[in-house]
């Protein structure tokens, strides 16, 4: 009897664990697509994803919007990526938090330069990019982004 009671136990305790970790498998669900086209042949995609965590009656939502530079082949060239983290109490929201990461996928490309701030309901990021041919920069552009959080908790 006392074997049943533990095992009893042990899966209450499983189920109680397993739908207390739902929210965090629904994480990191992709938000709206946007294309932007660059003057020169390039393209750029901005994809916005967020992740909700709920703590009492404030929640918390971690954001991230990738931004993707391609080439005039269609070919992946860089990536950043600027994160955020909104808190939110059912009648406003606001940033605590936000950073900027840069990923080149051809090695011709770099981060020249990049901050990432808060700024209200909005993470922001202002950042160059350069492009080198055998070691000389022949071209740098600036890019900004925001990701921002509404009062309903919702990012873009």
């Amino acid at each position: 009897m006392r074997k049943h009671k533990t095992l009893l136990s042990v899966l209450l305790l499983a189920a109680l664990l397993l739908g207390l970790s739902v929210p965090a498998l629904a994480a990191g669900e992709p938000g709206g697509v946007q294309q932007i086209d660059l003057a020169d042949g390039y393209l750029l995609v901005e994809t916005a994803v967020d992740g909700t965590d709920v703590r009492g009656e404030v929640v918390t939502i971690y954001g991230h919007k990738y931004y993707t530079c391609y080439d005039g082949t269609g070919t992946a060239v860089w990536r950043a990526t600027l994160t955020g983290t909104f808190s939110y109490d059912g009648s406003s929201s606001y940033c605590s938090a936000a950073s900027l990461g840069f990923h080149a996928y051809d090695s011709a490309y770099y981060k020249v330069s990049g901050n990432a701030y808060p700024s209200g309901s909005s993470a922001v990021a202002d950042f160059t990019v350069g492009y080198r041919v055998l070691g000389i920069t022949v071209s740098t552009t600036n890019h900004h982004m925001s990701l921002s959080c509404d009062a309903n908790g919702n990012l873009s």
